[in-house]
């Protein structure tokens, strides 16, 4: 199963956002062993939130392993297997906030974990809104094709 990563995708229900569509076009991702796609079109009623654009990026980046890692050996003695190797996949959001009056926007990165510039919440709280929805809603679009994505890492 591959992972929807054009089209368009209806975010998540967000206080202050109503009915957000995100349209994504492909673009080119940052490994060869990922894809890529960028907001190109905002639906719904998003007051403030802006498109991808090269000043304020908004955009969405799944990498698979490079090479994956397979079962080792069993021990003989104990019958336990001697390592468990982990395969890492990612699943990257940017979106462009603004920090503060006549600032450039600077990009909040989520990487499963939040690290939101300082200000971009009280100043652009919607931009940061409207990432969270679409993490969600394109979470909720693939909830049925990620494990399959694990396990054959088809994008």
């Amino acid at each position: 199963m591959a992972l929807t990563m054009t089209g368009v995708i209806t975010g998540a229900a967000v206080t202050g956002l109503t009915s957000p569509t995100f349209t994504l076009v492909a673009d080119t991702s940052v490994s060869m062993y990922g894809k890529r796609s960028v907001v190109d079109t905002i639906g719904g009623t998003q007051p403030g939130v802006l498109k991808h654009s090269f000043d304020s990026q908004f955009y969405i980046d799944v990498k698979r392993p490079s090479e994956y890692k397979k079962l080792g050996t069993v021990n003989p003695v104990t019958g336990q297997l001697r390592d468990v190797p982990k395969n890492t996949f990612a699943v990257h959001i940017g979106k462009g906030a603004i920090p503060a009056v006549n600032q450039p926007a600077e990009t909040v990165p989520i990487k499963i974990e939040f690290r939101i510039p300082a200000g971009t919440v009280s100043y652009s709280e919607n931009d940061v809104k409207a990432e969270v929805s679409l993490l969600i809603g394109w979470l909720t679009a693939n909830k049925d094709n990620l494990v399959q994505w694990f396990k054959d890492g088809n994008t």
